[in-house]
């Protein structure tokens, strides 16, 4: 199942400005132009990474480095099923199991949103350029 909570972002450019005219190649302002607006719709998106949202889907890792002053790790698909409660417990208490179910269902959330904002974001640069490019 897809979580689509990213569709239900209100960008701030719902549109992107077109990446070039019609029979023409895009230009250097255009493309800069519509990074900013791609680099504004990725920081929008409320996320658990922080006050910059899905700004890291825009900007190469050391860009986001030099901005934020610390390297960023696009989150991993988490397993399945929950991890089991650390210290290797064979009788883990109730709370120890919700903790671990909470933290799951956390990481599940935070993976769904940023491949559906990825998703979004690419879908609108495709629609910013002819099929030529």
């Amino acid at each position: 199942m897809v979580d689509d909570s990213a569709s239900l972002t209100i960008y701030p450019h719902t549109t992107l400005t077109r990446l070039h005219e019609p029979g023409h190649k895009p230009t250097r302002k255009q493309i800069l132009l519509v990074q900013l607006e791609l680099d504004a719709n990725s920081s929008s998106v409320d996320s658990v990474f922080g006050n910059h949202g899905h700004v890291f889907l825009t900007l190469s890792p050391a860009e986001y480095a030099d901005l934020h002053g610390a390297p960023f790790q696009i989150p991993e698909q988490p397993p399945m099923d929950p991890t089991p409660p650390p210290g290797g417990n064979a009788n883990p208490t109730a709370a120890q199991l919700a903790e671990a179910l909470r933290l799951h269902t956390n990481a599940w959330k935070a993976y769904k949103l940023m491949r559906a904002t990825k998703r979004n974001l690419r879908n609108q640069l495709l629609s910013a350029a002819d099929d030529v490019y």
